[in-house]
């Protein structure tokens, strides 16, 4: 799935949305970002970066995650990313409770 107006193409891994969570694999190109200023919804979310580098931004702090680095947080704190990477990025997210 790629949503309007983004380059970004989200791939659901899980079933449904029927479950308590789901998981998504990512492909960003160079230079895409997650198109908002910053996402707040209910929940947690965790990910890992398979290729490329990923720039986070979680509640005013800035985390840099390469290949096999992976984070967590409360999906009720501002948060949003970018491709830092000069190659395209793909990441495998899970976020409970699902809101994909």
């Amino acid at each position: 799935m790629v949503y309007p107006g983004s380059n970004v193409n989200y791939e659901m891994l899980t079933p449904d949305l029927k479950r308590n969570l789901e998981m998504i694999l990512m492909k960003a190109p160079v230079g895409s970002n997650s198109g908002i200023e910053y996402f707040v919804h209910d929940g947690e979310e965790c990910g890992i970066v398979l290729e490329g580098k990923m720039e986070y931004w979680i509640n005013g702090s800035t985390v840099l995650l390469e290949e096999g680095d992976s984070v967590y947080f409360r999906s009720n704190l501002p948060h949003r990313w970018k491709n830092a990477g000069d190659v395209n990025l793909i990441a495998i997210w899970v976020i409970t409770p699902p809101s994909f």
